[in-house]
């Protein structure tokens, strides 16, 4: 078919051409419409596995990414929409944004919603994410029984060795006549000092008196024999006692120890409850509102692709008119057929 044939027919055709190209734009329509194209999206930064414990090392039971995937999410999330459970859990979707650290203990989750019009799409996003995290944190959220269970035979460990110390402590103490060692020591030797130093006061005294008066030195003479009677108990029981200083310190150490070991086990205990039982809203921050994914160029390549369907169909359309219609020979085409020019055409002036 020539080319200015194909022209008349889309000049006299033209009507079925504008109705393709009408029927192409419905169908991208139709598309737009059955599709949903307005999705929203928000962005969420969770600490998992979570690794900033003071306890150690904690790995998330579920991650944040199945539970917007999940059933009990869907289902809670259909109850606030007015939807399907099923409806809602194949509009939500959920990616990991890249990241330039290899290894990235805090990953970025990009949740994605779709629904008809943009203020649900919103809502879908915003409300997906507040009842992910409530679950995300009641399901990574540690058991206070266990973790009391953990702890238990350290801690019942840790109060006998205290009371085992303690015990050995104060037997060795009421046996050996000791209770409260380190002041009795102290007491006893400013005991001893105060006898001597009244000794050597009376032994100067004597020694003083020898050449002047006997009667003096007789008198002084006695009262040395009785400071020296008094100060040989004394100084015995103050070796007693010193004797006793090493085991009582070893034992008193003992005590300590245990009584180190029993507060820094509490300690544990504490930290592991704060750290476990008080989560973990720290390790789940929202960084941005469900906002609208730009989708124009989307658009545009749809209702594009659309118009040029019904570009084609068009076309398609007038050629097959022409083509099936058939035409009169032209005056060219009569001469050539039968060999002799054609002297004159009848026929309407159109």
């Amino acid at each position: 078919m020539e080319l200015r044939e194909f022209g008349g027919g889309l000049k006299r055709h033209w009507i079925i051409f504008v109705v393709c190209c009408l029927i192409g734009l419905v169908g991208a329509f139709t598309y737009d419409f059955l599709t949903l194209l307005d999705e929203a999206q928000a962005s969420v930064s969770v600490l998992d596995p979570m690794t900033a414990r003071p306890g150690g090392y904690g790995q998330a039971q579920v991650t944040f990414d199945s539970i917007i995937l999940s059933k009990q999410l869907a289902n809670k999330v259909a109850a606030v929409m007015g939807e399907s459970s099923d409806t809602v859990q194949s509009d939500l979707s959920v990616t990991l944004a890249s990241s330039l650290s290899p290894t990235n203990p805090s990953p970025l989750y990009l949740v994605h919603g779709k629904d008809h019009g943009l203020p649900r799409a919103v809502k879908l996003v915003n409300t997906a994410v507040s009842e992910a995290t409530k679950i995300y944190l009641r399901l990574n959220t540690a058991d206070g029984s266990q973790l009391k269970a953990a702890t238990a035979p350290e801690t019942a460990d840790a109060q006998a060795q205290l009371k085992s110390a303690v015990d050995a402590l104060n037997a060795f103490a009421t046996q050996n006549n000791a209770v409260d060692l380190p002041d009795r020591l102290a007491t006893q030797q400013a005991k001893v000092a105060a006898l001597q130093q009244s000794l050597y006061a009376a032994q100067a005294q004597q020694s003083g008196d020898y050449y002047v008066n006997s009667t003096l030195y007789t008198k002084d003479a006695n009262v040395v024999s009785s400071l020296q009677a008094s100060l040989a108990p004394e100084q015995t029981e103050l070796s007693r006692l010193q004797g006793l200083s090493p085991q009582y310190s070893q034992l008193s150490f003992a005590v300590q120890a245990a009584q180190t070991r029993v507060t820094a086990v509490g300690n544990q205990e504490e930290s592991q409850v704060v750290s476990q039982l008080l989560p973990s809203d720290t390790e789940l921050k929202q960084l941005d509102a469900a906002y609208k994914e730009n989708q124009f160029l989307y658009r545009l390549l749809i209702y594009s692709l659309g118009l040029l369907a019904g570009v084609v169909l068009g076309l398609l359309a007038v050629y097959l008119l022409v083509a099936l219609r058939g035409r009169p020979a032209t005056p060219a085409e009569l001469a050539s057929a039968f060999g002799a020019p054609v002297l004159i055409r009848v026929g309407s002036a159109n």
